[in-house]
């Protein structure tokens, strides 16, 4: 470690306003450090902003993840479902962010571009889509898991003149009763068997006519899957077998999971080094939190990281109280670099990925 005399614009930058980035940004002001979140979506939320499908819901009780009504920031709520729903879950976010204050913190329909790290200067530059550059300290990123959708890559795919969308951006005019609609994706099959999938266990029978039809449009569509998708064309989907006329395409194609959000950003370390290229044959990283030569830059509920594999609710606030006190003691004791050791510990990062792998 060593100790620099640079003022950055900020102390921390937090990527996210999903309920682990709030409750970052929280924490780290109360700390008094100065800190900005920036967010591409219009608000808070994270995971239960963006996806708005039918039946979006926990899989985990409420209780269990609600960590910020029983940790006391917002004490008097109470749950409705034992597993609640998205839009429950999206209240409740709100409600935190609303106890929090921090929204005057955030900076949002605005998404990160590149951060580099400046080695004289020992700050992260960020370059936003607004083409704002600031700087920062400690670089923190909490984009979630599961928040870099998929596309296909299906020849014609622009050209589809209906309605078409990934499931995770679920369109709010869409309710299914007079349209001919398509699912794309492997994970259709599993989730058009009523019989055996809690997605549609789950959905109540007191009010929700679109899970109906969706369930008849699905149980009809278990047809193509022996049908190879050819093209989309302008008015619906050429498989090996026939044109289908369609409304509305639904994309179910999944996500670049953990680490796609970060590849999405040109995040570059000591020497110019792009993590994506440090990465490009999986991900090495410390205890799940830090990648050597990338110093003050933190990936919460990123790869190796036991939250992105827990509750996340519970355990991605659980890591963000550890981060913060070690950045209160850094800063206490005046240190400005905060990154795993290249010697004599050279291996600790190396043994660490290594088990990982071993085991998982």
């Amino acid at each position: 470690m060593v100790r620099g005399e640079d003022i950055p614009d900020y102390d921390a930058i937090v990527i996210g306003a999903g309920l682990t980035g709030i409750y970052q940004t929280f924490l780290l002001d109360q700390e008094g450090m100065k800190v900005l979140g920036i967010e591409a979506g219009k608000d808070v939320g994270g995971t239960w902003f963006w996806n708005r499908y039918p039946g979006c819901r926990l899989d985990t009780e409420s209780y269990a993840y609600g960590y910020l009504a029983s940790s006391g920031i917002i004490p008097d709520w109470n749950w409705s479902e034992n597993f609640a729903g998205q839009p429950e879950l999206l209240r409740y976010a709100n409600a935190a962010a609303d106890a929090m204050d921090v929204r005057r913190l955030y900076k949002f329909q605005t998404r990160v571009t590149a951060a580099h790290y400046q080695q004289r200067e020992n700050v992260w530059k960020v370059t936003r889509d607004d083409n704002e550059v600031v700087t920062c300290r400690y670089l923190i990123s909490a984009t979630g898991p599961l928040s870099a959708s998929r596309m296909p890559d299906i020849k014609g795919i622009g050209s589809f003149k209906g309605e078409s969308f990934h499931s995770s951006r679920w369109s709010t005019r869409q309710d299914g009763s007079q349209d001919s609609i398509d699912f794309t994706g492997s994970g259709v099959g599993r989730e058009a068997d009523p019989d055996r999938s809690s997605f549609w266990r789950k959905a109540r029978a007191d009010g929700n006519q679109l899970l109906r039809n969706l369930q008849q449009g699905l149980r009809s569509s278990r047809r193509y899957r022996e049908e190879p998708i050819q093209e989309v064309t302008p008015t619906g989907i050429r498989t090996s077998e026939r044109d289908y006329d369609l409304d509305v395409v639904i994309y179910a194609t999944g996500f670049d999971a953990v680490t796609g959000s970060l590849d999405r950003i040109d995040i570059r370390g000591k020497d110019n080094t792009k993590l994506k290229d440090v990465w490009a044959d999986g991900p090495t990283t410390y205890l799940g939190l830090q990648a050597r030569g990338f110093p003050n830059f933190f990936t919460l509920v990123g790869p190796h990281n036991g939250s992105a594999f827990c509750n996340i609710g519970v355990c991605g606030a659980l890591q963000v109280e550890w981060v913060t006190r070690m950045l209160a003691y850094l800063r206490q004791k005046a240190c400005r670099i905060r990154n795993p050791r290249k010697k004599p510990r050279t291996s600790g990062q190396t043994r660490f990925t290594r088990t990982l792998r071993a085991r998982y």
